[in-house]
């Protein structure tokens, strides 16, 4: 079963959020992450991330080293992508 980026990622980040109707799903990956952009707030960034982190087994420390508040989508897949699971 292939997996899209974008759904997994809109699915994870809707399910961090406590109140998950206000999410503004992200329809490319050009998306900065944001809370202009997602309604997401750095807790609901840092869980999604953390949770995208443990499902694709990034190390801890890359997790956090990489991390950036404007980071795009397309920069956090192909992080992703280029880890040797």
């Amino acid at each position: 079963m292939k997996f899209d980026f974008l759904e997994l990622f809109n699915a994870v980040a809707a399910a961090q959020k406590a109140v998950t109707k206000d999410y503004i799903v992200a329809e490319s990956l050009d998306v900065p992450i944001t809370e202009d952009a997602t309604s997401l707030d750095s807790l609901d960034v840092t869980l999604t991330f953390f949770v995208l982190g443990e499902a694709f087994g990034v190390p801890e420390v890359r997790k956090w080293t990489l991390y950036g508040p404007h980071l795009l989508l397309a920069q956090w897949a192909r992080l992703l992508k280029s880890i040797r699971l």
